[in-house]
């Protein structure tokens, strides 16, 4: 999977094209783990003032939503779960 670029660059795959992403994205699908995310798009939000007045209240929301999934998924499937989180 050559990308042309030195291999100490941060990979973003906002900077890829399709094409580009889906071999990666097979590859971590061969993975035996299991991938969680909780996506906001923010124009479908109601209302928008709830998350606007306190600060972090939508971050903390959307984190809210993946620890429930996880502790879901963990217990239909009867698994550990291991959460890393990391921020920008």
């Amino acid at each position: 999977m050559a990308l042309k670029k030195a291999s100490k660059t941060p990979l973003h795959f906002v900077d890829l094209k399709h094409e580009q992403r889906v071999p990666y994205i097979r590859r971590v699908g061969e993975l035996p783990i299991l991938s969680v995310s909780v996506l906001v798009y923010k124009p479908l939000i109601d209302e928008p003032e709830k998350f606007q007045n306190t600060k972090y209240v939508l971050y903390r929301y959307a984190t809210r939503l993946l620890l429930e999934r996880l502790r879901g998924s963990a217990a239909t499937t009867a698994r550990t779960v291991k959460a890393t989180a990391f921020a920008r």
